[in-house]
């Protein structure tokens, strides 16, 4: 069975990154499985939005956490971009996305490092997860083995560990350490002997960010769970779910 498609900030190739027709786009191509990112604003909103700055990809500039929600709400994201389709993009709140976005669809929700509020970035996410009805479609993933370690502190979740290139010796153990289901290693860090301690573990194997055929075919080889990918369409339609 190949690996599940999983669109990385919706499909951050084809439509602006972490909105809500970013999102649909992806829903649209056949995703059933998506990839967001949260922060949480001034005023405590959780938003979906990857950087903690918002120069790279807005108009204004200066931290999230610097701005209260209500003129977040109204700058574009990327408008420029795509040649103008999503000239409607905006940052998204978190509970606006779950319930937009058709139910039979999961996510990935990766907690973004804030030094400041961790305790407030874990229970306002939870609390989404849990009023919206969509915590059996989430697995709560993240860089920062602190923020998982809260989050498990308050519940039985389902977590995802995730690590980079420089932090796969890390990798299973900070997995065993929060009791998570899955490992989310760097695809450069995918291998027989690591697919084969992650199966020893019990654990699912997602890997980030694979953009080519090449690499998907490869790791498919292998046989890891799921690949999240900027492009879904340059990978076989066959993979999609």
């Amino acid at each position: 069975m190949p690996p599940i498609v999983v669109g990385h900030r919706g499909a951050a190739g084809l439509a602006p990154e972490n909105t809500l027709p970013g999102f649909l786009h992806a829903y649209s191509l056949g995703l059933r499985l998506l990839e967001l990112d949260v922060r949480l604003t001034r005023d405590g909103r959780a938003v979906c939005f990857h950087d903690d700055r918002l120069d790279r990809l807005t108009a204004a500039v200066g931290p999230v956490s610097a701005w209260d929600w209500e003129p977040l709400a109204a700058l574009p994201v990327l408008p420029g971009a795509f040649d103008g389709a999503y000239a409607d993009a905006r940052i998204p709140l978190l509970e606006t996305v779950l319930s937009a976005v058709p139910h039979d669809c999961r996510f990935l929700v990766e907690l973004k490092a804030d030094p400041e509020r961790p305790d407030e970035l874990v229970a306002a996410t939870l609390e989404i997860l849990q009023s919206s009805g969509a915590l059996d479609r989430c697995r709560v993933i993240s860089f920062e083995q602190e923020l998982l370690e809260r989050v498990r502190a308050l519940g039985d979740f389902p977590l995802g560990v995730i690590v980079g290139g420089r932090d796969g010796a890390a990798l299973l153990p900070r997995a065993r350490a929060v009791g998570a289901v899955a490992v989310h290693p760097h695809h450069s860090l995918v291998d027989p002997d690591l697919i084969a301690a992650a199966r020893s573990g019990g654990f699912q194997l997602n890997t980030w960010t694979v953009n080519s055929r090449e690499e998907y075919d490869r790791l498919a080889s292998l046989g890891v769970d799921e690949v999240t990918t900027d492009f879904p369409d340059r990978l076989a339609a066959s993979a999609l779910p």
